[in-house]
């Protein structure tokens, strides 16, 4: 993912990194992962800013890595 982005995504804000019309629902995404704990799998679309590429095909997955309890922990 960096190499598509060339450039580091270390501290870098996991809802930046999409285009404004899909915020919303990454936002929503996430949250269904942490609230649910459970793991999605997702087709999504990576383009450059200026459109003079095309479409990029990815495939991401999205796992709940911290929870409340020790023994839900992954």
């Amino acid at each position: 993912l960096c190499a598509l982005f060339a450039r580091e995504l270390k501290g870098e804000s996991f809802n930046q990194l999409w285009h404004r019309s899909g915020q919303t629902a990454v936002r929503e995404l996430l949250s269904v992962v942490m609230d649910e704990k459970v793991g999605v799998v997702a087709s999504v679309s990576g383009a450059t800013s200026d459109d003079m590429l095309l479409p990029v095909s990815l495939e991401m997955m999205l796992l709940p890595l911290m929870s409340d309890t020790r023994s839900e922990a992954r």
